[in-house]
């Protein structure tokens, strides 16, 4: 592992002096722009890694590789040769990138402004440890024990079991996902909450009828004919008791299509376009207003 770790801060120690090399040297850069326009090589700048910038390390990488001819060409010059990248630091930087990539990728989106992220943390953890970082033949040595160690990472943080269930339900709710993270525990806890969902427009109604009864006089009754005395006998009889109800209601909805995310008449920018649509809202109104709650929670990788 020691030897490793030597390997891999060999190699980006070598990639940060790359890109100041020619950061800091305007003959350099017109140097490379010439080698990438002679190499049909995208004319993209280097890119150096900063602390506070996710995923800046392994774009700084793979810019490095993808200019890595024009880089060994433009420092060819006798003076500079020392910068170059050796076979073995190029093959150490390619197992970095490799396996760096896929968390990068969806760090990225998951730590976008304009979107909502709880509800995909749980199912984008199950992709990155199931299988995008999942150990496969082809990988090197190196990829194969960073991403062991990524996947160890991502499940100590995530270990918390109430922080679980706060996923595990947001994930259940959310549309998309609805009939992938169904479990038995979490599916209890939410018929309570949508049981509760009510209680206080509930209880205030309550307290301003009692608060009524108080200050002005109950109105004179009225005769009630035959057909008002049989629905309301008929009301009395199919109503359910809260907690059934709840069940049911979650049942049916878990019970319905994901949206489709790659494409079709379903799709939308993101879920709160989808929970602003009138007749979803309607039909499931208090499921909607639970996760609107759990969608307002912050949550990156």
């Amino acid at each position: 592992m020691s030897a490793e770790k030597e390997r891999t801060s060999r190699a980006m120690g070598l990639c940060r002096n790359l890109v100041t090399a020619f950061a800091h040297s305007w003959s350099r850069k017109k140097k490379l722009h010439e080698e990438q326009e002679a190499l049909n090589l995208p004319t993209h700048s280097l890119i150096l890694d900063c602390p506070t910038r996710w995923g800046s390390k392994q774009k700084m990488i793979e810019r490095v590789l993808e200019q890595a001819h024009a880089i060994k060409r433009a420092l060819d010059d006798g003076k500079h040769q020392h910068l170059n990248l050796t076979w073995q630091d190029i093959a150490v930087l390619e197992s970095i990138n490799a396996a760096l990539k896929p968390v990068a990728e969806f760090t990225e989106i998951l730590s976008n402004e304009k979107i909502v992220t709880a509800s995909s943390v749980k199912p984008v953890l199950r992709l990155l440890t199931c299988d995008l970082l999942d150990p496969s033949p082809e990988n090197s040595e190196l990829t194969k024990n960073l991403n062991t160690k990524m996947i160890a990472i991502l499940e100590d943080k995530y270990k918390d079991l109430e922080g679980q269930k706060m996923l595990a339900k947001a994930a259940t709710l959310d549309p998309r996902y609805r009939n992938n993270f169904e479990e038995e525990d979490v599916t209890e806890e939410l018929i309570e909450e949508i049981m509760h969902e009510d209680q206080p427009e509930n209880t205030q109604t309550e307290e301003s009828l009692n608060a009524g009864e108080g200050t002005s006089a109950a109105p004179a009754a009225k005769k009630m004919n035959l057909a008002q005395l049989l629905g309301k006998r008929k009301a009395k009889a199919t109503i359910l008791p809260k907690r059934a109800r709840a069940g049911e209601e979650l049942t049916r909805y878990l019970q319905e299509e994901t949206i489709d995310l790659l494409g079709g008449a379903t799709m939308r920018p993101d879920i709160l376009s989808w929970l602003r649509l009138q007749k979803n809202i309607c039909a499931f109104a208090r499921q909607a207003r639970l996760l609107n709650a759990y969608l307002a929670l912050l949550e990156t990788l």
